[in-house]
């Protein structure tokens, strides 16, 4: 009877520590999971504001937005518009720099370099920012992950298409972010700004 009463008292210690141990890796799951997103989001916000170690490519650096009114000047075929979630600039070395937000495809943030601004218009051109695929960029009910055109009062510049580029003072910069994992839920949202030194006019 002893031994039975003992071999229930372990069998029942051993199911309690079964189901702590589970929750505990579950825990540790998502606060990884989590640690990851900030991580790798934080990094694509850097590559498009600093350059991620390359500062002329960084969004600080640009001295020229484009629109599509540019791109069918140099003739190409299929242009880009200055939009929300695609942005094309040039810096001081004079290479074209884009940078696309897609958050209904691939789920990630694009960046591309180029001499040739004709060149740059290719998808093929460019890269993904999470090259090991760890976390989503989406759209959520209250944050898109977008581009977001300012003047100089800090006024909302609606439609960045249609508008004279000058007027765009500041670029707010919105990434929502979760793990590419189905077991983590939690989105983390990001926001900065970059004031532009856009000084088109004189080159």
């Amino acid at each position: 009877m002893e031994v039975l009463v003992g071999g229930l008292i372990l069998v029942i210690a051993m199911a309690l520590i079964a189901v702590l141990y589970g929750k505990a890796s579950k825990i540790r799951t998502i606060v990884t999971g989590e640690s990851d997103i900030q991580a790798v989001a934080n990094q694509m916000m850097d590559t498009i504001i600093s350059g991620g170690g390359v500062p002329l490519e960084g969004l600080r650096c640009a001295t020229r937005i484009y629109n599509s009114g540019d791109y069918t000047a140099a003739g190409s075929p299929t242009p880009i518009s200055l939009s929300s979630t695609d942005l094309t600039f040039r810096n001081a070395a004079s290479d074209y720099v884009r940078i696309k937000i897609d958050p209904t495809t691939s789920l990630t943030v694009k960046k591309g370099k180029n001499s040739n601004l004709l060149n740059i218009d290719e998808d093929s051109e460019l890269s993904d920012l999470d090259f090991n695929k760890k976390i989503d960029i989406v759209n959520t009910a209250t944050n898109n992950s977008c581009f977001k055109y300012y003047k100089q009062d800090d006024t909302l510049v609606a439609d960045p298409v249609d508008s004279n580029r000058n007027d765009i003072a500041k670029i707010m910069i919105c990434l929502a972010a979760r793990s590419s994992l189905s077991a983590i839920s939690r989105t983390i949202i990001l926001y900065n700004s970059v004031t532009i030194r856009n000084i088109h006019h004189i080159d």
